[in-house]
C-alpha cells in the first residue's frame, strides 16, 4: 500500500492513474497499470469484500506474479 497526497501532482510512475478529488481512493496497480479501484470507504467488512473482487480480477486477467 502506498499513500499519496492528493494535493500534489502524482508521482511519475503513477502518471497514468486518472485522478480524482475524492478521498480516500484505492488504486490497484499491477505492472504499471491500474486493475481497478475502490472510491471512499465503505466500511472495513465493505472494503476488505471489494478489495477481494479486485484481487480475484487480477488473477482472472493473468496479470498477476508467480506466487512461490
Amino acid at each position: 500500500m502506498r499513500r499519496v497526497n492528493i494535493d500534489y501532482p502524482l508521482p511519475a510512475d503513477l502518471g497514468f492513474i486518472a485522478v480524482e478529488r475524492l478521498a480516500p481512493l484505492f488504486v490497484l496497480v499491477d505492472k504499471g497499470r491500474e486493475v481497478g479501484r475502490i472510491r471512499g470507504y465503505p466500511g472495513e467488512d465493505h472494503f476488505w469484500g471489494l478489495l477481494g473482487v479486485l484481487i480475484k480480477k487480477l488473477d482472472a486477467d493473468g496479470t498477476s506474479r508467480e506466487r512461490s
